[in-house]
């Protein structure tokens, strides 16, 4: 998530989220290392594409979602040291990250959603659940 100008509580979000996510041991790129991830496993390069939103104003979405996300990772920030319930305040985070960004004019971007797809090669041989019937005629 990147808030331009970048403010403090949105830095902080930030860095919490991505310290527990590296400290749980999850890839933090894995967007851009899906073709070479599905070429690696023998499946023929994917079709891919990116999205992502850009907002701001008192009225958007993100900062509930933000505050959702850093929700459902603070049992694990907690465990592996990163931030405690008590700093990270969650109960207020969405209004006070919606407080930041209306109050700097900021632009805020999730990080984009990156797809990928492929088409497995047909296999040769019997398929599951089939079964051939000898013409005898």
């Amino acid at each position: 998530m990147r808030s331009v100008p970048d403010g403090p509580l949105f830095h902080k979000c930030r860095e919490w989220m991505m310290e527990t996510f590296e400290r749980a041991g999850f890839e933090l790129d894995m967007g851009s290392k899906l073709l070479a991830t599905f070429l690696a496993a023998g499946l023929p390069a994917p079709q891919m594409t990116a999205a992502g939103r850009v907002e701001g104003g008192s009225l958007s979405p993100l900062y509930t979602y933000l505050a959702d996300t850093l929700r459902s990772l603070l049992p694990m920030a907690e465990r592996a040291g990163v931030a405690t319930a008590a700093e990270i305040a969650i109960e207020t985070m969405a209004d006070r990250l919606r407080k930041e960004a209306v109050e700097n004019n900021a632009c805020v971007m999730p990080p984009p959603l990156v797809g990928a797809w492929t088409r497995a090669p047909a296999a040769t041989g019997t398929a599951i659940g089939y079964q051939a019937v000898a013409d005898d005629g």
